[in-house]
């Protein structure tokens, strides 16, 4: 028996292949159809996430205002009317003080390994004193030259071995504290138990003390920052005591 040529042209091919396996398509069709209704309906849900995400930001933003803290934390503060004669302000006070306005020579000189000669010396190797300069005072004011005062009779005291190396606060108290309008004046005394060098004995001895800070300034809140939430400058006076041995 002889083979038997197929000489349908091609679209006949096509025609022929369609007509016998239409229910492919439908198949097919019906596939492609569920596929989008299945992407339209998982899009419209994640927009109705992201929908309701915003709305919990906005009662999230209501209830207060966010801002990073000093270690870089969101966090939302309640807008409160600041009360400059509360307890609350005057801790806050101290407490910013003791954080950024304080120093000790042993960690100014990373426990003495860098000798700090200059005023420009104790800069560059306290950030403290960096960011309570830049945060804290009022350019060119009484308090900021009390404030470099202050840091020059350290490194003074350095130079001539007549420094506490180290101390420690325990406690703190407000002996005085004045207020008019958005100034304030303020007398701190920080409790301190001190570490003094015994060349004798080569070793460090324990004295206990009091640092007395006198600062005046003003607080502006709209002016307040991550570093400075309260907005306080110092203004007409700066005076920390130095303990020397």
């Amino acid at each position: 028996m002889g083979n038997i040529k197929y000489n349908s042209s091609m679209f006949q091919r096509w025609k022929d292949f369609l007509v016998n396996n239409c229910w492919m398509l439908w198949i097919m069709l019906a596939a492609s159809l569920a596929w989008n209704v299945y992407v339209g309906t998982t899009l419209n849900e994640k927009v109705d996430a992201a929908a309701q995400r915003m709305d919990e930001s906005r009662v999230q933003l209501s209830k207060g205002i966010i801002m990073m803290d000093i270690m870089g934390r969101a966090i939302t503060v309640v807008p409160t009317k600041l009360n400059v004669a509360s307890t609350e302000f005057k801790r806050g006070i101290s407490n910013y003080i003791r954080l950024y306005g304080l120093y000790t020579w042993g960690k100014v000189s990373n426990n003495f390994q860098v000798p700090i000669r200059t005023l420009d010396d104790f800069y560059a190797n306290s950030e403290e004193a960096v960011i309570f300069r830049d945060n804290y005072l009022e350019k060119n004011s009484k308090a900021y030259n009390d404030f470099e005062a202050y840091l020059t009779s350290m490194v003074f005291g350095m130079n001539k071995n007549t420094l506490v190396e180290f101390y420690s606060i325990t406690d703190q108290s407000i002996e005085d504290f004045r207020t008019d309008g958005d100034s304030f004046s303020i007398r701190i005394s920080y409790k301190v138990v001190a570490s003094i060098f015994d060349g004798n004995t080569e070793s460090y001895r324990q004295r206990e003390g009091n640092m007395i800070v006198e600062a005046i300034g003003k607080v502006d809140p709209s002016k307040g920052s991550p570093i400075n939430p309260l907005g306080i400058t110092f203004t007409e006076l700066y005076k920390p005591t130095n303990l020397t041995k």
